[in-house]
């Protein structure tokens, strides 16, 4: 198989004609004139002060700042905070262009539909010229292709909706892939315990170095998960011995999910009605539920989702999803019907809503888990830390310190409730709270802060208010709020007459706000508290990194690999702007040998600690290792990972050799264009929806109409074009 078809996106066999696009290389005197008075380039992020990604960033920005001051092209590059989430940074461009804003950024690092709205005719017929940055250039000195980077990962130039068919305008810098992280000692207590009951374990898998890590590294805390999973339940002896654990009991998903079912009814406290423990939680149920299917199909037009071309550009259609036929929608249809099986066993969950499967396996209480590789420092406890764990006395139900458990006071001017989460103060307003009228301080809170639903929940958040002993949130101590999913209707049945009910509230977070039910517990006198350290922990030596199953089943024509993460892309300013931005440009995707310090910095790019320091290392070494993510420049594959600490990293790269060197291995990437990411939303939503449905014990109906129906709903706006 030729590499240039290596990466397998869904895409129908149409040629894309050619589309001459407008970029520097097409000088004109308004485009020398656009700009001309820049005095910085403006890179626009979503990463948080302080977390590896801002960091790393930061890094580069000062060394290049003083390194290349003397550049042709030179101007200062600045970072600049552009929202806590992809979709924020995103709309916060969109909407500014639309405006007709000038202090917009001149680069930003998000996902590839970025990319098809800048190129879209709305933005392109407004401002009379594209804005979608071509880095390519006839200055040899600034010209940025994609020669540097490995083909397998440059493809969405060619995909993404709206562009042209030449120049290079999507530069996959941040990549990541998913992984399926393991609990050793979950693992080590039911094999151990399987085995003692008769269970088969073939001889390859016995005898592989990922066995004998599970069973060495897990069995420290191995009665802290007895306790936890609790005995085996003997009426499942029958069903343990007829099991054969091997290879691909974790390598074809549909294996691993008979395996998950047969352990979650082993085990009595995980057996257990309305039971905490679960085997396998995926955190974007979307990316499954695409590359299972993809493994089926012969060719990638039998897909439901499908690139073309129309007016000489890229497109994307997802009518075929509607069609019953089509292959792509009869193995997703074959998927559902195993994970149906799942979801009622309550062996898999599908987590949403800010909720990851890692925050749940740091407490043994999963034994799998799926999500990105860019998380690794969320996945496992260091020796010395703690959790607080709450249990609501006569019930079965536990939740976290700082997770469903928040210490609360009320405001200093006693209007509203705090919630108190590690450091950070937030609020719940009232219903009728203006926004636009709060104090800056409050203003602030707002992305992480909560509103009352209804004039009821006010009501009774000025009843709790009374309540309150204290307007000093470093003094709040043993007051709390509890949080619950409000679909979570076992969980707030099963508390309800614990603590004081004060109603339902939603999240003041622009995108996906989810709803809780809130309980105030005036006092401890109705929680058990408990403190787990390392042994009741997940510690990083004890966390196995599992390929994500890549093949549905022994049927499945090739192992797929979703590749996610943001790439690098620049909005068009002007002559000086862009020059100067393809500049910076040059410099991270050059393979110079750079000494550099990567440092922890605040939001005003101050630096507060020196972290480590790096000699004779590219910038897509740095970008790899200091931010959790994978810079695919050509040769990324012969790259010596034993340097690497990060077990996340090492298997990114792993897998994305294989990509590589094994034409049966192949890589998925959605393609990107204006619905891409309703479209994903709305499948993992409904998916989602099955999963609280079995969650509350609801009886799930047929693929047609929990899957298929539902997402043809939610899409009806675009399924049709």
């Amino acid at each position: 198989m030729n590499k240039k078809n290596k990466l397998m996106i869904g895409l129908s066999s149409a040629t894309i004609p050619i589309f001459a696009a407008v970029s520097a290389k097409c000088v004109d005197k308004d485009y020398e004139e656009l700009g001309k008075d820049t005095k910085k380039i403006w890179v626009g992020v979503t990463f948080s002060s302080g977390q590896p990604q801002w960091n790393a960033i930061t890094s580069l920005i000062n060394y290049y700042n003083e390194a290349h001051k003397n550049d042709k092209h030179f101007l200062p590059v600045d970072i600049k905070h552009l929202g806590s989430e992809y979709a924020e940074g995103e709309n916060s461009i969109i909407k500014d262009l639309e405006a007709d804003k000038k202090e917009i950024v001149n680069l930003t690092f998000n996902y590839n539909s970025l990319a098809a709205k800048l190129a879209s005719k709305k933005i392109t017929d407004k401002y009379k010229r594209e804005k979608l940055l071509n880095f390519e250039d006839n200055d040899k000195d600034i010209n940025v292709n994609l020669d540097n980077t490995s083909e397998q990962f440059t493809t969405a130039n060619k995909t993404t909706e709206n562009l042209p068919k030449n120049g290079s305008f999507i530069i996959p810098i941040f990549k990541s892939i998913t992984v399926m992280s393991a609990n050793a000692p979950v693992l080590q207590y039911i094999f151990k315990t399987f085995e003692e009951k008769g269970a088969k374990f073939d001889e390859s898998f016995k005898n592989s170095d990922r066995y004998k890590q599970i069973m060495e590294n897990g069995k420290g805390d191995e009665s802290e998960v007895k306790k936890l999973w609790g005995d085996f339940v003997e009426d499942q002896a029958t069903t343990v011995k007829g099991l054969t654990i091997k290879q691909s009991t974790f390598e074809n998903f549909r294996e691993l999910l008979t395996f998950a079912d047969i352990a979650q009814k082993s085990f009595k406290n995980s057996a257990a009605q309305n039971s905490r423990l679960h085997i396998l939680g995926v955190d974007d149920v979307s990316s499954v539920v695409q590359t299972l299917p993809y493994s089926l199909i012969n060719k990638t037009s039998d897909f439901f989702i499908k690139t073309g071309s129309k007016n000489r550009k890229t497109t994307v259609s997802y009518a075929s999803f509607k069609n019953s036929n089509n292959p792509g929608v009869q193995n997703l249809s074959k998927v559902y019907d195993k994970f149906k099986s799942s979801l009622q066993t309550k062996s898999l969950t599908l987590l949403a809503g800010g909720e990851y499967t890692s925050a749940y396996q740091t407490k043994h209480e999963y034994a799998f888990g799926i999500g990105s590789t860019a998380g690794y420092r969320h996945n496992f406890l260091s020796d010395d830390s703690k959790k607080t764990i709450f249990t609501v006395k006569d019930t079965g139900f536990k939740g976290e310190k700082d997770l469903e458990f928040k210490n609360t006071a009320k405001s200093k001017d006693g209007v509203d409730l705090l919630v108190l989460s590690g450091e950070h103060t937030n609020y719940i307003f009232k219903s009728g709270t203006d926004k636009n009228k709060l104090t800056g301080e409050k203003q602030k809170a707002l992305k992480h802060s909560y509103k009352s639903v209804d004039a009821s929940t006010d009501a009774k958040i000025d009843v709790v208010l009374k309540d309150i002993t204290s307007n000093d949130s470093n003094n709040a101590k043993n007051q709390w709020l509890l949080f619950i999913k409000k679909d979570n209707k076992q969980d707030i049945e099963s508390v309800k007459n614990k603590g004081t009910e004060i109603g339902t509230v939603i999240e003041t977070k622009s995108k996906d706000p989810a709803k809780y039910k809130v309980f105030f517990f005036k006092d401890e006198s109705q929680l058990e508290k408990k403190e787990l350290s390392s042994t009741g922990t997940l510690q990083e030596n004890e966390l196995i990194a599992f390929p994500v199953p890549g093949k549905w089943d022994e049927t499945s024509k090739r192992k797929v690999v979703y590749a996610q993460g943001p790439s690098l892309i620049g909005v068009s300013w002007g002559a000086k702007p862009d020059r100067a931005a393809k500049n910076f440009v040059k410099f991270l995707t050059s393979l110079d040998k750079i000494d550099i310090t990567f440092g922890n910095y605040n939001k005003d790019r101050q630096l507060t600690k020196e972290i480590k320091k790096y000699t004779g290392v590219t910038p897509a070494f740095f970008i790899s290792d200091a931010a959790s993510y994978v810079f695919p420049v050509k040769g990324f594959e012969n790259t010596d990972t034993s340097k690497y600490a990060n077990k996340y990293i090492v298997h990114t790269y792993n897998e994305l050799k294989e990509t590589v060197k094994n034409k049966d291995v192949v890589i998925y990437e959605e393609p990107a264009g204006f619905y891409s990411s309703s479209f994903r939303e709305n499948l993992g939503s409904a998916f989602r929806s099955a999963y609280q449905k079995a969650k509350n014990n609801e009886a799930l109906k047929d693929f047609d109409t929990e899957i298929k129906g539902q997402v043809t709903t939610l899409s009806n706006s675009f399924i049709n074009n």
